[in-house]
């Protein structure tokens, strides 16, 4: 291996002759905490924090959900940690396990959080970054057994790679700035999509008129406006293409791009195929949303055009009408309260056909979308920085926490 010079070979990898590999329990203290008996009351409901590893999917803890008292503090396993303990989630629910976060209070945990008490010989958080850069790798340190969690003893084991402090303090202080950058980013398309959604309830109600409108809106079934299409059997034989009409699963929703009209799809069919099949093309642009499951709670709408849907799907096809203007309606409408109880919930057309909406003219449809498109179109540019920002972060504690970039020649 061809060393840099100024560098050398470590457990981890090449790194400056400066830096340092310890493994976590040689700089800091690790405890676990505890819950105290649920059935004693006097036991909740105080004023201590109480942290459970749901919250440790924020990189800082400053508000809790539940609380417990003295009592409940003095008569369990778990203890007061100070304000800028370091906490990792050693199991829970979804991608929690190996999460990171810094608490900002005083608080107590339960037993499904470590706590990492760092020595003064290091910066914590620089620690924080190192482990939040290396969260996959910590993951697959979990215990074998039906259920992965980490241990105490493997986090007192992870190993990491430590410049001298203050290196550590200006690597920590520059990440710093990224994360306050996109925490305001973050506050600002909130900000936005709060002032849209304030926009969408006085304009998709009537409650404010856009001027030169008085004329009085018309109440209507969706049946009065459109047709409600239901998708068709996709067999997996059929699945696979990448060039053709796109064939549209739920799942699609979540590809990049398709946030509010649907661009791409991870199957698409050939002319032979649709003539062979039967399948008929719903060329006109309408309004995709999924029918059975519980994608259906998560009330997700998208246009479409030119495409195939399968049968967990259902589209909204308008007679009449500004397209965006009813879209803008339809996100405004709970799907999910009309759906059928049975193995799955689902909803079918006659469901959906009688539900109420208010139309104003044409002109003031028309008028009240390029609005809320607008509003839109600018809490999409401010997400897309917002990426921009997590990227660069990304590619900066590539190079910063390895010791690829240097911030002192000498120390």
């Amino acid at each position: 291996m061809n060393i840099p010079q100024g560098y050398k070979n470590s457990p981890l990898g090449v790194i400056p002759q400066e830096w340092d590999v310890k493994k976590l329990g040689e700089i800091s203290k690790i405890t676990s905490g505890g819950t105290p008996l649920r059935e004693k009351k006097e036991y909740w409901n105080g004023n201590i924090p109480w942290v459970t590893t749901t919250l440790l999917n924020n990189p800082v803890i400053e508000k809790v959900e539940e609380y417990i008292t003295e009592d409940g503090l003095q008569n369990s396993a778990t203890k007061l940690l100070p304000k800028g303990t370091l906490l990792m989630a050693m199991y829970g629910q979804g991608q929690t396990r190996g999460k990171v976060s810094k608490l900002m209070i005083e608080a107590a945990t339960n037993q499904a959080c470590a706590s990492l008490s760092i020595n003064n010989k290091n910066f914590t958080n620089y620690i924080f970054y190192q482990l939040d850069k290396n969260y996959e790798v910590i993951r697959n340190l979990s215990n074998d057994g039906n259920q992965k969690n980490l241990s105490l003893e493997l986090i007192k084991g992870i190993q990491i790679v430590l410049p001298p402090l203050p290196e550590q303090q200006k690597i920590a202080e520059i990440l710093t700035v990224w994360d306050k950058a996109i925490d305001i980013q973050t506050q600002y398309i909130a900000s936005l999509e709060n002032r849209k959604r304030g926009l969408m309830q006085q304009l998709l109600t009537g409650k404010k008129r856009l001027k030169g409108f008085s004329e009085k809106w018309k109440d209507v079934k969706l049946e009065e406006v459109g047709y409600f299409l239901s998708g068709c059997g996709f067999t997996e034989v059929e699945q696979g293409g990448v060039d053709g009409v796109p064939f549209y699963k739920v799942s699609d929703m979540n590809l990049l791009g398709n946030e509010s009209c649907m661009r791409s799809a991870n199957n698409y069919v050939n002319e032979k195929q649709i003539k062979r099949c039967g399948y008929k093309v719903i060329e006109q642009t309408s309004i995709l949303f999924a029918k059975v499951g519980a994608a259906i709670f998560l009330e997700r709408k998208r246009l479409a055009t030119h495409f195939l849907m399968d049968n967990n799907m259902m589209a909204f096809m308008p007679k009449y009408g500004n397209i965006l203007f009813i879209k803008y309606v339809f996100d405004k409408i709970r799907l999910s309260k009309y759906i059928q109880i049975g193995a799955l919930p689902s909803y079918n057309a006659s469901d959906l056909s009688s539900i109420k909406i208010s139309l104003p003219s044409i002109e003031e449809q028309t008028a009240i979308a390029n609005i809320l498109s607008t509003a839109d179109q600018e809490i999409a540019f401010t997400k897309k920085k917002l990426a921009s920002l997590k990227e660069q972060k990304k590619g900066l504690m590539q190079q910063l926490l390895t010791g690829k970039r240097r911030m002192f020649s000498n120390i």
